[in-house]
């Protein structure tokens, strides 16, 4: 079922079952002190727990309420289901394919990079949940595509609907931090998701490596400008990286690079390492960020290049 591929069973009685596409969707909760039923201790290991996007959410008592959905928002999503169940199959085959357009292959391609180096120096059982995310996250890309063009859901990923498959995989994978101690791997892991993200950006940095929060969002692309603050905020706290506060023409901002001194606990070049809300001159885009050094003429355009995801 993982693979999707088709399923012959020979049943007694009731001959034989094909199914070309088979489809499953699970969706399950366990208690915290049941989770590590699911790892075998002795380290016998089958992949199969690794296959699951698991999550640790936080969850408080709630008073009592009379509040209700608005019957009305059901029919808009009977409809995008309704539209969905009409795809005809292709002539060609059982299955469309979905193409990528240039900008949105090279996103998912330095995500994918990203996540194999990420890979690469996990231990235990959190390499393997970090092997299955690429399949994970293409799942994820298409399942978004077709939701927003259930019309047509052989159009070209955007690059909004790739972003955010990105982060949702960003988020199952910042929950194995919880999750893993409760099946039982202890093993610890290398800044990853958008915090490495922002290392590997700092890196490309000469000189003395400062890199201002404005620049740092336009370069990271669709981040949301409290995601940011929280992953600096979470990397300084580490040690990682350090900020300062510089004077602008018109009011104070932010710089960023990463720390002369790892694993530190302070910064000493942090003149108000509490704030982000400093450069909002350099963040007032939520979605692109703004570079004012940034020329988009510069940029290259045209996606007439077609990639199959």
């Amino acid at each position: 079922m993982w693979a999707g591929a088709p399923i012959k069973a020979d049943r007694k009685g009731s001959g034989t079952i094909f199914a070309s596409n088979p489809v499953v969707g699970v969706y399950g909760g366990i208690q915290r002190d049941r989770a590590r039923g699911l790892h075998d201790p002795d380290g016998k290991r089958d992949g199969w727990i690794e296959r699951m996007l698991m999550f640790d959410p936080d969850v408080e008592p709630t008073e009592w309420t009379d509040d209700d959905l608005d019957p009305a928002l059901l029919q808009p999503v009977v409809n995008i289901y309704g539209a969905l169940r009409t795809i005809q199959k292709p002539d060609h085959g059982n299955r469309h394919s979905v193409l990528l357009s240039p900008d949105v292959r090279s996103a998912w391609i330095d995500w994918y990079n990203h996540n194999a180096s990420a890979t690469k120096s996990a231990q235990g059982l959190r390499r393997g949940f970090y092997s299955k995310l690429p399949g994970q996250v293409a799942r994820i890309a298409l399942i978004l595509n077709s939701l927003w063009n259930h019309d047509d859901p052989q159009r070209m990923v955007s690059e909004e609907r790739m972003a955010d498959a990105i982060a949702i995989g960003e988020w199952f994978r910042s929950h194995l931090d919880r999750v893993l101690p409760l099946i039982g791997d202890t093993s610890q892991s290398a800044p990853v998701g958008l915090a490495s993200r922002i290392l590997r950006t700092a890196e490309t940095r000469h000189g003395d490596g400062w890199v201002r929060r404005g620049a740092l969002l336009h370069k990271l692309g669709n981040v949301p400008t409290v995601e940011l603050s929280d992953a600096l905020s979470r990397l300084q706290s580490s040690g990682e990286v350090e900020l300062r506060i510089v004077a602008t023409s018109t009011k104070p901002g932010e710089e960023w690079r990463i720390s002369r001194e790892p694993r530190s606990k302070n910064s000493n070049n942090s003149n108000n390492p509490g704030s982000h809300e400093a450069d909002s001159s350099n963040t007032s885009n939520s979605s692109n960020g703004v570079n004012p050094e940034h020329n988009d003429a510069d940029e290259p355009t045209g996606t007439d290049g077609r990639e199959e995801f």
